[in-house]
């Protein structure tokens, strides 16, 4: 007896569609920070790919925290919308399932991540609002609890949304897709930002760092919500990815904003 031909994948679609989403949370993380910056008062200098530089010696303790703010809001506001598009794909297993899959799991676990990692080891957006306010110990443990308990919410709606995006088939089958899905995803959109992070400005060795840390080090999970996928059977079609030149363009242009404007840098004044 033959075995029914495995449902298209096609890894070019997969990749294109990972960066696309990787590079554009970056762009809008970093440019958040610098429109709410400017139209607070502040003077954003630089927007690169790995921060935002500029004076910002004219805000107040309020406008300090939402630009501080404003770039996870952001990535949180874009995963919300994803993953509300993908609710409406469930059944519908195709290629703009998997788009939306992807800006839901890497737009949430970027800034999820964030809350947890930044208070905790003192760097990034949230220790910048720390820094604001008196009692800085029990506000950094107050953030960091609270990124946690999202997180917890966030793995359980990752492993199952996952399932649902591979669709039905053999648990092998399904464990097989998942797998090739996040895998490529996670080293294409991780990849990406670190190349652009090479032509930084500032000091490679600490851009290369902050774009590894902030793409490998926040979507990790996902590659663990594969060994998941086989405990939660999806009855209905299996996912089918065939080739799509609008993806693939798309990926390549975002990619090439990240690494030729971004990873450089984009000068706003000074």
């Amino acid at each position: 007896m033959s075995r029914a031909p495995e449902p298209a994948l096609d890894v070019l679609t997969v990749v294109a569609a990972s960066v696309l989403v990787y590079a554009t949370a970056l762009i809008t993380h970093e440019l958040a920070h610098a429109l709410v910056g400017l139209a607070l008062g502040g003077e954003p200098t630089l927007v690169s790919s790995t921060d935002t530089r500029g004076d910002w010696s004219s805000l107040g303790e309020r406008d300090v925290l939402l630009v501080g703010i404003s770039g996870s809001a952001v990535n949180g506001f874009v995963a919300l919308m994803s993953w509300l598009l993908f609710r409406r794909q469930v059944g519908r297993p195709r290629t703009l399932a998997l788009a939306a899959w992807l800006g839901f799991a890497i737009g949430a676990w970027i800034p999820v991540s964030y809350l947890v990692v930044s208070p905790i080891f003192g760097f990034g957006d949230w220790t910048t609002i720390v820094d604001q306010f008196p009692n800085r110990g029990p506000l950094r443990a107050s953030l960091a609890v609270t990124g946690l308990f999202v997180a917890g919410l966030l793995w359980k709606e990752t492993k199952s949304s996952l399932a649902r995006l591979v669709g039905n088939g053999s648990s092998a089958d399904r464990t097989s897709r998942a797998r090739r899905i996040v895998r490529a995803a996670w080293i294409a959109g991780g990849s990406v930002a670190v190349v652009a992070a090479l032509f930084s400005p500032l000091d490679p060795r600490w851009a290369v760092g902050i774009a590894a840390g902030s793409t490998f080090g926040t979507t990790w999970p996902v590659l663990r919500a594969v060994d998941a996928v086989a405990e939660t059977p999806v009855p209905g079609a299996p996912l089918v990815v065939r080739r799509s030149w609008v993806v693939v363009v798309l990926g390549a242009a975002a990619g090439a904003a990240l690494v030729g404007i971004f990873g450089p840098g984009l000068r706003l004044a000074g």
